[in-house]
């Protein structure tokens, strides 16, 4: 596909150009928010905890507090408003009711200050009135870069600036770490306390994003070089064609970004009446989205706990072979078990390398990958490849990882004695900090249970740049993620073509006009897609029709126009004979009067009795979203089925040979054929986004593989936009 051309709707009006404006004013001002020279509390008392916070963190900056009846809060003087103070706050922490905010952001707008945290809620949660209030305190806001409304605040771990409602910890200090901005403020919390050591050097609360959304959060937190990944809690990610632009910025600068999304979207294409409508539905145009995007996906907070964590603090993979180690038959056996279903893959070892494992590891030990070097628990002497003796442990270790791996793992956590006391690390850690210190690649140690990675083991490994995971589940997912990242990056700078941000979204209504299967074939004719021989005719001249087109053949309704003929038995299949032809006829007269349903035209068609396999080609629109592909299985029970994926437009030729290429149904397809399919996908694209501002959906179902190896439409249902009368 070639560069997008523009249209109308794609140039920016002027209110687009002034909230662009005040956008890059807000982002500007945020900068000055996460690392303010001085902070103003407006407040009262209940505001004091979170003044200690900022106290006990060192903050060398100016502390000022605004409250008209108090003459000292927290042991400092209190100014009586905020157009009282020596000069305008970088930050500002508005710990006040919705009442006072509405009258303080306005102020603190007026005097140039750079951005507030706004502690208050009552806004959009609470629906349509509380909405309304939110998008005029936007509007007061100005240039002010305000974090919320219901936001909890932010916390720098890199510059030991916590802005935070209540002193619950001490701030840590990170010289490189993760960004988490997140949608609940609840959640931050829970990060804040965690025992998995994940660094975060800045925490974020977006609350209900109605000043600044994530787009911004990312977009800013990206100029930080000490950034080293961001994760993104994401309840509604709100403005997308900018969420794309802060992710492709990520893309480019190499920062990972990995995302959990709660909830389900709204999919306006549901009301549409084509099958892609009805197929991509919920999460599918999220995971669309986030794969554009060059995002990685989890479902759980401590997969992406421990996905960041890795990503944090040792290398991300630079491909998918992996070596497991462990001391255990079991310990191998679950792993064997547990990378069902993710990329990872798991090489065995070479000859050489096997032959030499063979003299170091016992007898009754099997080399293979997962390894379960089977040492003995104790032994004297230094020839003993016991777990007492980390130099023969280091060997044994030395030996595995002599062929090439790209993901080193350890999978063995810290044992507990009878009274709970975890013992210290040992041999295997020293062992293995040893045999993968020159190994410039992601390296691992796995414990199959969270709390069997005490902090001291953790402490350790990550001075070694060795990634401690804890829980089987969440470190397979975390390791999947990485590699997906690292191969989405690849494919995504590599190709300076590659599409990565979304065009402006056309305004289209939630369905249309549908136009007659006759017709639609004639658009694919037209962009050349190949589509049988037909003719469209009255009822009475049905059959002299299909005698001239040559049995068998498909006989279908075509007006009035039913989006779902086999459903409503509008089409008759595999008619061998006039006799059957007349039959059919006859019976669908029937089925539709009964429907009260008239039959005007059908379409006759020469049927292809040589399917090979049945595939399902579709463009659907989301109000949100845009146009997107969706291409899998396809039949008469398409929707049943929903062996489906999407990819949003455009796209360029390179990502839907990809596209096409990655999805199951074309596995076993040959070369031949995959090269017509990824054709007529990539002709339909083209179509489908040079038509956006009035398209609406598209079906072609099923393009059908005969053995003959030709690939054809056989049936096709276009929505459009209806036109002006």
């Amino acid at each position: 596909m070639k560069a997008p051309q523009s249209s109308k709707q794609d140039a920016p009006n002027h209110k687009q150009l002034v909230n662009e404006q005040r956008r890059q004013a807000r982002r500007k001002n945020l900068k000055r928010l996460l690392n303010p020279k001085h902070v103003a509390f407006v407040g009262g008392s209940a505001m004091e905890e979170a003044i200690d916070m900022l106290k006990a963190a060192d903050y060398q900056g100016q502390i000022w507090v605004v409250n008209p009846r108090y003459d000292t809060l927290a042991g400092l003087p209190t100014f009586k408003s905020v157009l009282d103070l020596p000069e305008a706050p970088d930050a500002s922490f508005l710990y006040v009711s919705k009442e006072i905010t509405k009258n303080i952001i306005p102020e603190l707008a007026q005097i140039g200050a750079g951005g507030a945290i706004c502690f208050a809620a009552g806004y959009s949660e609470l629906g349509e009135n509380g909405r309304n209030q939110q998008e005029e305190l936007n509007e007061l806001a100005g240039n002010l870069a305000v974090m919320g409304p219901n936001s909890n605040g932010l916390l720098n771990y890199f510059d030991k600036i916590p802005l935070w409602p209540v002193r619950d910890h001490e701030p840590e200090q990170f010289k490189r770490a993760a960004a988490i901005i997140s949608s609940s403020g609840g959640l931050l919390f829970n990060f804040n306390v965690n025992s998995r050591s994940v660094q975060a050097g800045y925490m974020l609360s977006a609350g209900n994003q109605g000043f600044l959304d994530q787009s911004d959060y990312l977009d800013v937190v990206l100029d930080d070089p000490r950034v080293s990944v961001v994760a993104l809690y994401i309840e509604d990610p709100k403005d997308l064609i900018s969420l794309s632009h802060a992710s492709a910025k990520a893309l480019k600068k190499g920062v990972p970004v990995v995302a959990i999304k709660t909830g389900r979207t709204e999919v306006s294409a549901m009301l549409a009446q084509t099958h892609s409508g009805a197929l991509a539905v919920d999460d599918d145009w999220i995971d669309a989205f986030f794969s554009r995007c060059g995002i990685v996906r989890v479902h759980s907070i401590p997969a992406l706990m421990e996905t960041i964590k890795l990503m944090t603090t040792t290398a991300i993979p630079k491909g998918r072979r992996v070596a497991f180690l462990t001391n255990g038959g079991g310990d191998k056996a679950i792993l064997g078990d547990a990378v069902e279903g993710y990329v990872m893959e798991l090489p065995q070892p070479s000859p050489t390398v096997a032959e030499k494992l063979r003299e170091i590891i016992p007898h009754f030990a099997t080399v293979s990958n997962p390894l379960d070097y089977n040492a003995y628990y104790a032994g004297s002497g230094a020839d003993v490849f016991a777990e007492d003796n980390p130099a023969q442990l280091e060997h044994c270790y030395k030996t595995m990882l002599e062929d090439e791996y790209d993901v080193l793992v350890m999978m063995r956590g810290s044992r507990v004695d009878l009274k709970g006391n975890y013992e210290p690390p040992g041999p295997t850690e020293k062992a293995w900090i040893a045999a993968t210190k020159e190994q410039d690649k992601c390296v691992i140690q796995l414990a199959k249970l969270p709390e069997s990675m005490p902090l001291e083991y953790r402490e350790l490994l990550i001075a070694n740049d060795i990634a401690p995971l804890q829980g089987l589940e969440p470190a397979m997912v975390a390791l999947d993620r990485a590699i997906r990242w690292q191969e989405m990056w690849q494919e995504k700078t590599k190709l300076e073509t590659a599409v990565v941000t979304l065009p402006p979204i056309p305004e289209l209504p939630l369905s249309g006009q549908l136009v007659s299967e006759a017709e639609g074939k004639s658009i694919l004719s037209s962009i050349g897609v190949s589509v049988p021989k037909h003719q469209v005719v009255s009822p009475t001249d049905v059959v002299s029709v299909a005698e001239s087109i040559g049995y068998p053949v498909v006989l279908k309704v075509i007006d009035p126009i039913i989006s779902h003929k086999a459903k409503a038995g509008a089409m008759a299949l595999s008619l061998m004979t006039s006799e059957a032809v007349e039959e059919a006829l006859s019976k669908m007269t029937k089925r539709l009067a009964k429907q009260n349903i008239p039959m005007n035209k059908l379409l006759v068609e020469r049927m292809l009795t040589d399917a090979e396999k049945e595939l399902f080609l579709g463009v659907s629109f989301n109000e949100r979203f845009g146009h997107a592909l969706t291409f899998g299985r396809g039949g008469v029970d398409v929707e049943e089925i929903g062996d489906v994926d999407i990819a949003l437009l455009p796209m360029t030729d390179v990502e839907i040979e990809n596209f096409v290429k990655n999805q199951r149904v074309t596995k076993n397809l040959s070369e031949n054929i995959i090269e017509q399919v990824i054709d007529i996908v990539i002709k339909v694209a083209n179509y489908a986004f040079s038509e956006r501002e009035r398209l609406i959906s598209l079906d072609i179902n099923p393009l059908i593989v005969t053995r003959d190896g030709k690939v054809t439409a056989v049936d096709a249902l276009f929505e459009f936009i209806e036109e002006a009368q």
